[in-house]
């Protein structure tokens, strides 16, 4: 299984997003589950925003040589599970691609019967430390709900 990650620019809640559900994904033992992200409006080869490194650097994640990948037609085609960050990421890919659309879902809403009234990721792009730490804090609470559902359809299968 592949999973894609997908915000704005691939700076910030994509990368720490990737590096929480990898790390979360080997402590489940489910290793073959491989992961990436990308950005809906980013160009290749930026760097992650230093407080995300920050961030990550404090809770033992590395994403210093993180550099900003731009979302592609074969990303899309090769991901089994692709999670947005916003409706809006969602919109649009469901929009770019919609032979695959069954397979793309926001984020917060991914193996809920209901979702929560605060529905999407919010962007800390221009904000300060504290936002990035707030921000890498939900994705940690959702990644480790998203991983207890994949484990649940792992064992099913």
């Amino acid at each position: 299984m592949t999973i894609l990650l997908i915000c704005t620019g691939n700076s910030c809640r994509s990368p720490m997003a990737e590096q929480i559900l990898r790390q979360k994904l080997q402590q489940q033992g489910l290793e073959d589950i491989q992961v990436g992200s990308a950005g809906a409006a980013t160009e290749d080869g930026f760097p992650a925003h230093p407080f995300a490194v920050g961030v990550c650097l404090d809770h033992g994640l590395k994403l210093n040589r993180h550099r900003s990948r731009r979302l592609t037609r074969a990303m899309v085609q090769s991901a089994d599970l692709i999670l947005g960050m916003t409706d809006s990421h969602v919109s649009l890919l469901s929009q770019l691609y919609p032979e695959k659309a069954a397979d793309i879902h926001l984020l917060k809403a991914y193996g809920r019967d209901r979702l929560p009234e605060d529905r999407e990721i919010a962007d800390p792009i221009g904000l300060n430390r504290t936002e990035y730490e707030r921000c890498f804090s939900e994705l940690e609470t959702e990644l480790e709900r998203i991983v207890q559902v994949l484990r649940t359809k792992n064992q099913r299968n």
